[in-house]
């Protein structure tokens, strides 16, 4: 939460400051939202600072500049912060979706991915570092009611963040691409089985009982019944998290 109800553009400046410290956590950019019910709701409501209606209530700072710089903001970063396909919300949903696997299927590839995964982060997260930094300076020289002025900053540095953005994209699409890859080409872990008795609790009693109806366990059989149910269950867990996420 970089911007709330009674920020200044130095409070601003410290969490900037403190994000830059830790580049390897997944964050994002936002603003104290207002909810119905709450005490930050009443107090604003109570001192006439809310805008808008139940459908989304908003407020400005107290600090002019502190709204100068959440404006340009809200401008220059949509597409990677703000928008529901954001590029840093995208970067959450991985790095997730990365751990889960390391839980789920550790080893080499897995390693690797996981590598790139930060590394990609990384540089992501250092050029909105950058960009914020950029943007606290020009609020803090520039006059908030220059329009044309500020209109033309973050114009730039929008167009200018966009044609960052557009190679990240494509490299998360591609680390997307190849978790789910790496989830439905895991081998299945060996497991033999008592005869009548699932694999795991299976419930899917028809197929297990071909690989445990007889007396000798069919250990062929009950690997490749272990390697579909494992293979969908990741399949499954990665479309949701890319349904739910991307």
């Amino acid at each position: 939460m970089m911007f709330d109800p009674d920020c200044s553009l130095e409070h601003v400046s410290q969490t900037v400051d403190f994000a830059a410290r830790h580049l390897g956590i997944p964050w994002n950019v936002c603003r104290t939202e207002i909810y119905p019910g709450t005490a930050l709701f009443q107090r604003l409501q109570g001192a006439g600072r809310l805008d808008g209606d139940f459908r989304s209530w908003g407020y400005r700072m107290l600090d002019d500049r502190a709204e100068l710089a959440f404006r340009v903001l809200r401008s220059c970063l949509h597409e990677r912060a703000f928008s529901n396909e954001s590029l840093l919300n995208k970067l959450i949903s991985l790095a997730f979706g990365m751990q889960a696997q390391q839980a789920l299927l550790p080893g080499t590839q897995t390693d690797t991915l996981a590598r790139q995964v930060d590394e990609l982060g990384r540089a992501v997260r250092q050029d909105t570092v950058d960009l914020l930094r950029r943007v606290m300076d020009f609020a803090r020289r520039s006059d908030p009611a220059d329009s044309p002025g500020v209109t033309h900053f973050a114009t730039e540095e929008a167009f200018s963040a966009g044609a960052r953005d557009a190679p990240w994209h494509r490299q998360v699409d591609r680390l997307w691409t190849c978790c789910t890859r790496e989830a439905s080409d895991a081998p299945a872990r060996p497991q033999m089985i008592t005869p009548g008795v699932g694999i795991g609790g299976c419930q899917n009693t028809e197929s297990c009982r071909r690989c445990s109806s007889s007396a000798r366990p069919s250990y062929s059989r009950s690997v490749r019944c272990r390697l579909r149910r494992r293979r969908a269950a990741s399949l499954i867990f990665f479309r949701r998290l890319t349904d739910g996420f991307m």
